[in-house]
């Protein structure tokens, strides 16, 4: 018995039909060439349209991952809607089996980790400015600020709020240092 993955054909035999081989172990079976059949899963006009609907994707795909490289190049940040709508396009197409799916899946969840919690610290920062806030606050101290703030910058997109963040750790930092 043959344990390879039969995904275009294989070979049975009437005495022991449960049982398959793939082409190159046909020879092992205990049966004689008569009492075997060859199964496929494909046709020989299906299998020819095979290379034709590869030869379609791939200009999408040249194109997708295009765009994904040239935000990398790009001096101004992309906003994490821009690279949501790069991956729902990835999903639709069914490029998520890439590195550049997985990386761009990555960064947008790391993007809208950072996204709630800088609303978190903002909203901490509105309320205090007597501007009222329903959402729970996030303590934090400056050194988990000041971490959290080169974690934000390091990410390939921009993240709302990061602007107003920055500036209110510096007047954090310039109060302490009084």
């Amino acid at each position: 018995m043959c344990n390879s993955t039969m995904f275009l054909s294989s070979i049975v035999c009437s005495c022991h039909p449960e049982v398959m081989y793939c082409l190159l172990h046909a020879s092992s079976s205990p049966c004689p060439t008569s009492k075997q059949t060859m199964k496929y899963r494909y046709t020989v006009e299906e299998l020819k349209k095979f290379p034709e609907a590869v030869q379609k994707r791939i200009p999408e795909m040249r194109k997708w991952t295009n765009e994904i490289n040239s935000l990398k190049g790009r001096s101004e940040k992309p906003l994490v809607e821009d690279l949501e709508k790069l991956a729902e396009r990835a999903v639709s197409n069914k490029f998520t089996e890439t590195d550049e799916y997985r990386q761009l899946r990555s960064v947008i969840d790391k993007a809208n980790q950072c996204i709630k919690i800088t609303n978190q610290l903002v909203a901490i920062k509105r309320r205090s400015g007597r501007v009222h806030n329903t959402s729970p606050a996030l303590k934090i101290s400056i050194d988990e600020l000041d971490n959290f703030l080169k974690q934000v910058t390091e990410l390939p997109c921009h993240v709302p709020d990061s602007t107003l963040l920055q500036e209110h750790y510096v007047r954090i930092v310039e109060f302490t240092e009084r």
